[in-house]
């Protein structure tokens, strides 16, 4: 059952809404059960097959976590147990993510039906856990019973593709909440924002993948793309991955908004970054911040202390690239994620260091370096993303620098003609997409102008007033015409969102979620 679905946001998510409302006077270890419930029901429902390995993976976390709890930092065996629960738990990730077939990845269906794909969400709460336990062993703080974390790693909104949400956080965030009485207010800001997400997923995101789909199938099949649709679709897809996740985190936390959580600010218009650096920081931040947590961080203080407070910039590279390497490694077991890995991570390193050589820091040149290298970045990922093998990439990427593969409409060949000769095609600008011209233009326009200029929601929904924990601040008054409040226009809005979404996919198939098959 995908947030997007019908059958979740006319049926399922509503009557836990009202169930929680029933509830509302009554104690809140009563509204953690019915959470609890609700989310064994979304799991499922979606994938049915891999619930056990959920419920074994709590159970076995759970334990560890009191098993730290009863032992003394100054005793040994606290690190084993922490070590023997984190490779407990990276076990079925690896298991899971590089025994499944590479071609796997984007030919999914979102009926969970145990077809031998990823299980939902494992990724995300299998860092959610090892975090956890990280932070038992350091703070001596852990769930208070196996109910309280149930909820804290599998609530329903939060399960499928994060954010990911530290122990620390989660009692400041939710705990609050759901010990006092529903917030009307704040259930209509939630269903406000999740008909925004669910506006990017249906109505752009999978309105995108009619220019990427066909153009990567023919590109996967050995007909490479004319040079028009190798720029197009390498731009397209990072789109349609655009609003596919943001208006998955969208979603996210409307739903926990409508359920007394305040879930992480996740996602924060990357695609306005002026590096590779703030883009990292602004998509899928909580990921971000777990590998920088866990795996920079450490490393870069190991470098440190074996190579001396003189290497530390050799050390700060090396832990840079290995981070990066590692998390494409985390989205799959295709090569194609591996390169994209390495090459973001000496990218980042380079630019880095670039900026830092004297005459190039802090000037207009540095900066439209870092935004081009960005771009350029931002073209390659998406090349190793959707492309189905490295073969495929490669003639992606060649596509795009060969000017005499050029298609475009027979009218316009025939003009070109007398000028050029006649290696221009005549074949129409996209050949393999079943779009005019004008229809490709006009979405790429659209939503291109949607992702680089307009506000993000974080600011239209104040959703930075509403985190506990966040550095990040809203800005109402530059947005003061679509700030969010209970008023009017915006119940007229929402209400057309869904409309136009319910439309859309009543005569459509159901899609999946780029991230949740990652």
């Amino acid at each position: 059952m995908a947030f997007h679905s019908p059958s979740f946001f006319l049926g399922f998510w509503p009557a836990v809404i009202i169930a929680m409302f029933i509830l509302r006077g009554a104690a809140p270890k009563w509204r953690t059960v019915v959470l609890v419930l609700a989310s064994a029901l979304f799991y499922a429902t979606g994938d049915p097959v891999h619930l056990p390995l959920l419920v074994v993976s709590f159970l076995g976390n759970h334990w560890l976590g009191n098993q730290l709890l009863r032992l003394d930092v100054r005793n040994p065996w606290g690190a084993r147990w922490l070590v023997i629960g984190v490779v407990g738990n990276l076990v079925p990730l690896a298991a899971f993510k590089y025994g499944v077939a590479p071609t796997a990845y984007f030919g999914l269906d979102a009926t969970g039906s145990g077809d031998g794909r990823i299980p939902l969400g494992l990724s995300f709460y299998t860092f959610q856990q090892i975090a956890y336990l990280v932070d038992v062993r350091t703070t001596r703080r852990g769930a208070d019973s196996l109910l309280d974390y149930s909820i804290y790693v599998g609530f329903f909104a939060q399960i499928p593709a994060g954010p990911i949400v530290r122990f620390s956080e989660y009692t400041q965030r939710s705990v609050p909440l759901r010990n006092v009485a529903i917030d009307g207010h704040r259930v209509c800001r939630g269903i406000s924002l999740f008909a925004v997400g669910l506006a990017k997923k249906v109505l752009l995101a999978d309105l995108l993948g009619a220019i990427v789909d066909p153009i990567h199938a023919a590109n996967d099949a050995g007909t490479p793309p004319t040079i028009l649709e190798a720029w197009t679709v390498t731009w397209a897809f990072m789109l349609q991955l655009y609003f596919d996740f943001s208006g998955y985190s969208d979603m996210a936390i409307g739903i926990g908004l409508t359920l007394g959580f305040c879930l992480p600010i996740n996602f924060r218009s990357p695609l306005k970054a002026t590096s590779l650096a703030e883009f990292y920081d602004r998509w899928h931040i909580t990921l971000t911040g777990f590998f920088r947590s866990f795996v920079m961080s450490p490393l870069l203080m190991a470098s440190v202390r074996v190579l001396g407070p003189r290497a530390r910039v050799a050390g700060w590279a090396v832990a840079t690239i290995v981070t990066l390497t590692l998390i494409g490694v985390w989205h799959g077991a295709r090569p194609t994620f591996i390169v994209y890995g390495v090459a973001t991570g000496v990218v980042a390193v380079a630019t880095q260091v670039l900026a830092t050589v004297k005459g190039l820091r802090g000037t207009a040149l540095m900066r439209w370096i870092a935004r081009v290298t960005l771009f350029a970045t931002l073209l390659f990922t998406s090349a190793c993303f959707r492309a189905g093998s490295l073969s495929s990439v490669f003639a992606l990427l060649r596509a795009m620098f060969d000017p005499w593969n050029l298609s475009v409409s027979e009218q316009v060949r025939d003009i070109l003609r007398p000028m050029v000769g006649a290696w221009v095609q005549g074949q129409g600008f996209f050949p393999a997409v079943p779009l005019t011209l004008l229809e490709v233009v006009s979405i790429l326009a659209v939503t291109s102008i949607i992702a680089l200029t307009f506000p993000n929601t974080v600011d239209v929904f104040g959703l930075a007033g509403e985190d506990p924990t966040t550095q990040a601040r809203s800005n109402p008054k530059a947005y003061r015409g679509l700030t969010w409040t209970p008023n009017r226009f915006w119940a007229i809005s929402t209400g057309l969102l869904f409309a136009a979404a319910i439309m859309v996919l009543t005569g459509s198939p159901l899609t999946t979620n780029i991230y949740g098959r990652f």
